[in-house]
């Protein structure tokens, strides 16, 4: 037997039906792949030319395709040049001979895969030529694989087509008016994937722009053909192209939402192509809103086919008996379901004033329809929408209207409405409809005929009452609790689950008036825990310990400590037996353990030792990802269920470490073993934040329990070093916003939790080093705000998106005042060891200083602060390099500038030591001139005034501490003539404070006896003052009180007294 026939039965054995062939067949297959790659590909690619088996000639190819580009280099580069030619040879001639259309479409993907890394290479010049006198084949099958070869490529390695990218682009309209409609459809599918992969902005794109209609016109014909496969490839190269590059419908925007909408309209299509042209809008008015919301018939053609799919809904008289969690994902509930979530989409991309004016009069004809499916409708897409609206807009009464809806689908709407529009608008919505809504609500919750609604209505219940204010629902506790209860002894499944978690809420919303109900539920919720654990009971009893956790933290730890006890050892019997695998109660119990230590802080710790071994293996435990399919036919990242638990877990550990305190200490090891690990991980965000906020934590727990046991500090300096080195590495990979600002609240928290133990774990080296990537974030955030402003001020940009790159700005913003602020810890706890650092990073500082950027200049100006504030005489080298900028900037025209500049002048003065007395004069001198050119200017200029009362509590520094430098008596004058303060509550306290003082210390000095010695207007404007503080806010009177010694108190009320 040839080696050719010994492979075609090993493959004729992996298509067996046979459980024993099919994996020696696999076995045998694997083995030889092992031991001489090259020899079985080989051999593979003859037998793909020879076989006369379609089924064995498929299967070389597919074997081909995923092993000649595996390994490093890949198989193919590892074989002689001569074989390499044969592969390129005969894999052509192979397409060019197949009269077997699967096949040939999977030798086509073959000659994808290998041309990815040839063609960058320039290594495949015949495949150019080929594709090109394919395109011009009389036989269709082979025009079309042309184009499917183009769209294969282009779909995966874009970069592989640029030295021949102009000849691909010219053949594409001759393939998009092809006589064939297959061939179109090819040449569609290449055009959009040749599309996607360019940069939006790049020339190239905007040389396609030309393709747009004939790749309509096409999409017509395809949609026109009743061709479900056709029509489904030709959907998605336009889902495609709305994902990446949504701009390139620009030219042609009204006309692609009207085909889409007709084609996603008609219900004789199947529902995934349907759902792919909606799919198609909602994409383009995601990723490019400013475009769509330029659009009227977009805006109102994705709406429409929106509620269209929400109309699809089915008739089924057992409805209200069903668990809604059943229906989530069937087939026959996909297009009602994408057609909700495309309303969310729609109204997040196209913002609430252009929504509110293309969806209101849609909803306002649905609801007032005699049909119940538009009712439905209605409702459920104003629950979706609503978020983006003002909430004067949004019709609450009308909702609660439909609570009595004669339909109890439509009575199940109106509840999800009215829970969704409880979050979106607390508490405005529950202080103005509770004496509605919540006795309506009840009364869907006590009616037994519709248990699905009764679950629903529960369910609005608990995001009513969750997100109201403790006044309003202690009005309704002594009903609703009775009310619950009664209803939770006589119902069954969700319904009872559901309202253990509604009683729960109501517990943590009302507290004290749940006090009198907490016996009675408690004995109801244990009684449900005492119960014996089967499939039967574990959802219910799930729900009940996530009830009894929220109720112990609403009610406190002592009126809970009795019940935890008895939890606690229900628990414990509960661990000891186990979960099967698909057992939803661990998940509950675990949260549950961590709300209990929530409420039992530190007493909680002889329980550690039962739950962390299962939080740690659910933490640490590593995730399958799996793929999962949108309603459009897509791939997507599944967030599995696992990787929830995950999350889950991290949080936990974050629970635990910051209510056990100290007492963690033992399990800090473990825990930096698991998490420090996840700072850097990329599949859920949730979890990398866990993972980065326990840090802190565990530093202050092992700074306790290294003091208390009186071991070696060296454990300490090896988890301040790992968890630091993280965190620095994480500054440097990471680009979200919301992620830095984590990473940053992380960072400043450890350093500040380790104190002074940080001197002895940073060496000069590496302070420097940290201190250059936190500046390089604050020049990338400046950077980001950059170009922030020019896309705002671009020729597309609208109000929404105008909005969008201010708060996107504002968010970039708090980030470079977090990182600033990180750096002013590190100054703060490393004290003098910064000098020589700071001398390292001075050239960077400066620049920031020279910028033309005013919060480059303003950052640098806090480091500043903090370098003088926290160090002090030792500081006052860098004076020379520092003060002209500090006078500099005390004069400028932006408040927040002025601000920070005139502080630095402050603490210069109060703590620059001998070293600054040289440039008082000159501090003064600029200090007034602030102070009298904003008082000129500060009804016009907002945040003016703050920077005035700045300058005039840093006039008072010098006033106290340079007094030596200058003629104190004209100083005090000229600073009493200047107040009072009108804005800063934090100054008013220092500049009032110092007032008080000197009417005691200097008082008769430089006032005289009853101020003698003052003009009489400044006179009375001193007793004016003084008066006057007494009407100053409590916090601000307090301060006063507690830093002044009573006789300064004294001898104020004396000269307010005359």
């Amino acid at each position: 037997m040839s080696h050719l026939e010994e492979l075609s039965n090993v493959l004729r054995g992996v298509l067996s039906t046979d459980n024993v062939k099919r994996n020696n067949a696999e076995r045998m297959l694997t083995q030889a792949l092992n031991k001489n790659p090259q020899n079985l590909l080989k051999s593979t690619l003859q037998l793909l030319r020879k076989s006369k088996e379609p089924s064995v000639r498929t299967l070389c190819a597919v074997l081909l395709r995923k092993n000649i580009t595996r390994g490093e280099p890949m198989i193919f580069l590892q074989m002689s040049e001569d074989v390499q030619n044969l592969f390129k040879l005969e894999l052509l001639k192979a397409i060019a001979e197949e009269n077997t259309s699967i096949v040939r479409s999977n030798i086509s993907d073959t000659v994808a895969e290998l041309a990815k890394p040839l063609l960058f290479r320039q290594e495949w010049p015949q495949l150019i030529s080929f594709l090109g006198q394919a395109m011009r084949s009389n036989v269709v099958p082979i025009r079309y694989t042309a184009y499917d070869i183009i769209g294969k490529i282009a779909d995966e390695s874009p970069d592989a087509l640029n030295h021949c990218f102009e000849n691909m682009v010219k053949a594409l309209p001759n393939g998009l008016n092809d006589s064939s409609l297959k061939v179109q459809s090819g040449a569609l599918v290449a055009s959009a994937m040749i599309i996607q992969g360019l940069d939006v902005d790049s020339k190239q794109a905007k040389g396609l722009e030309f393709l747009l209609v004939p790749m309509l016109k096409v999409f017509q014909r395809i949609f026109n053909s009743r061709d479900d496969g056709l029509q489904s490839k030709a959907v998605k190269a336009f889902v495609d192209i709305a994902t990446d590059h949504a701009t390139f419908f620009r030219s042609s925007i009204d006309d692609l939402a009207r085909l889409m909408s007709r084609c996603g309209q008609n219900r004789e299509l199947e529902p995934g192509v349907r759902n792919s042209c909606l799919e198609v809008l909602v994409s383009t008015c995601s990723c490019a809103g400013t475009m769509a919301r330029k659009s009227e018939v977009l805006m109102k053609e994705a709406t429409l086919l929106a509620l269209k799919l929400m109309l699809e809904t089915s008739d089924d008289p057992d409805w209200v008996n069903r668990d809604n969690r059943d229906d989530i994902g069937q087939e026959e509930n996909s297009m009602v379901e994408h057609g909700e979530l495309s309303m969310d989409r729609l109204a997040l991309g196209l913002g609430g004033k252009k929504m509110s004016k293309v969806v209101f009069p849609l909803i306002g004809q649905l609801v007032g329809s005699a049909d119940w499916k538009m009712r439905r409708a209605g409702l459920m897409a104003l629950s979706q929408v609503g978020e983006v609206m003002e909430y004067k807009t949004i019709p609450t009464q009308k909702v609660a209207e439909f609570l009595r809806d004669p339909h109890p689908r439509v009575r199940f709407a109106a509840a999800n409405c009215m829970g969704q529009l409880s979050n979106d608008f607390a508490p405005m919505l529950q202080n103005q409809t509770h004496a509605i809504v919540i006795p309506e609500l009840m009364r869907l919750v006590v009616d037994n005929r519709f248990p699905r609604v009764q679950t629903h209505a529960a369910a609005a219940l608990f995001n009513y009452v969750e997100n109201a204010n403790e006044d309003i629902i202690d009005n309704y506790v002594d009903d609703l609790i009775p009310a619950l209860l009664k209803v939770l002894q006589n119902a069954s499944g969700p319904v009872q689950e559901q309202l253990l978690t509604t009683i729960a809420c109501v517990s943590g919303t009302s507290p004290k008036k749940f006090l009198r109900h907490y016996e009675t539920v408690m004995r109801l919720v244990m009684s449900v825990l005492r119960m014996p654990s089967t499939k039967k009971t574990e959802k219910l009893r799930a729900r009940a310990m996530e009830c009894v956790s929220y109720i112990g933290m609403g009610v406190g730890k002592e009126r809970f400590r009795d019940h935890a006890n008895e939890l606690i050892e229900i628990f414990k019997r509960q661990m000891q037996c186990g979960w099967s695998s698909d057992d939803t109660t661990k998940q509950y119990m675990l949260q549950a353990w961590a709300r209990i230590a929530t409420i039992m802080k530190a007493e909680f710790m002889p329980y550690m030792q039962y739950v962390i071994p299962h939080v740690f293996d659910a933490a640490s435990k590593s995730v399958d990802i799996k793929m999962g399919t949108k309603l459009d036919g897509s791939f997507v990242l599944g967030i599995t269920s696992e990787l929830e638990e995950k999350a889950t877990a991290c949080s936990m550990l974050c629970s635990f470490a910051s209510n056990v305190k100290e007492g963690y200490y033992p399990f800090v090891e473990k825990t930096l073993e698991v998490m420090l690990p996840l700072m850097s991980y990329g599949l859920h965000e949730e979890i990398k934040a866990y993972a980065i906020s326990i840090m802190p934590d565990l530093i202050g727990a092992t700074k306790i329990g290294v003091l208390e046991r009186k071991v070696s500090p060296e454990f300490l300096f090896k988890v301040f070093r790992a968890i630091t080195e993280k965190l620095v590495n994480c500054m440097k990979a990471e680009s979200n916003t919301d992620i830095l600002m984590t990473i940053m609240h992380g960072f400043q928290n450890t350093i500040s939790e380790a104190g002074p133990i940080g001197k002895k774990c940073f060496t000069q080296q590496q302070l420097a080093a940290v201190g250059f990537t936190l500046l390089k974030l604050i020049s990338k955030s400046q950077d980001y705000i950059y170009k922030l402003e020019q896309n705002a001020r671009c020729k597309d940009a609208d109000e929404e998106l105008i909005e969008e790159m201010k708060e996107k700005a504002l968010n970039e913003e708090e980030l470079m005042f977090m990182v600033a602020d990180c750096i002013g810890t590190l100054i703060r706890t490393q004290g003098t060891a910064f000098l020589p650092v700071f001398e390292e990073l001075g050239q960077s500082i400066g620049k920031m200083l020279k910028s033309s950027s005013v919060s480059l200049q303003k950052y640098g100006v806090f480091i500043i602060d903090d370098l003088i504030e926290y160090i002090g005489p030792d500081a006052s080298r860098f004076f020379p390099a520092i003060i002209p900028s500090l006078c500099k900037f005390a004069m400028d025209m932006n408040p927040e500038l002025q601000q920070a500049a005139l502080y630095g002048l402050g603490v210069c003065a109060e703590k620059g030591g001998e070293g600054f007395d040289r440039y008082t004069k000159d501090a003064i001198k600029v200090i007034i001139g602030a102070i009298e050119r904003n008082r000129k200017i500060e009804a016009g200029h907002k945040g003016m005034t703050s920077a005035t009362d700045n300058a005039i509590s840093a006039f008072g520094k010098f006033i106290k501490y340079r007094a030596s430098c200058m003629d104190v008596k004209r100083g005090v004058y000229l600073w009493i003539n200047q107040l009072p303060i009108k804005e800063d509550i934090q100054e008013a306290k220092s500049v009032y404070s110092l007032l008080c003082e000197l009417t005691h210390k200097e008082g008769k000095l430089i006032f005289g006896e009853n101020m003698a010695n003052l003009p009489q207007e400044l006179a009375e404007k001193m007793r004016g003052i003084l008066v006057g503080i007494r009407k100053f806010p409590n916090n601000v009177l307090t301060a006063l009180n507690s830093a002044l010694p009573p006789a300064v108190l004294t001898e104020m009320a004396r000269i307010i007294k005359g």
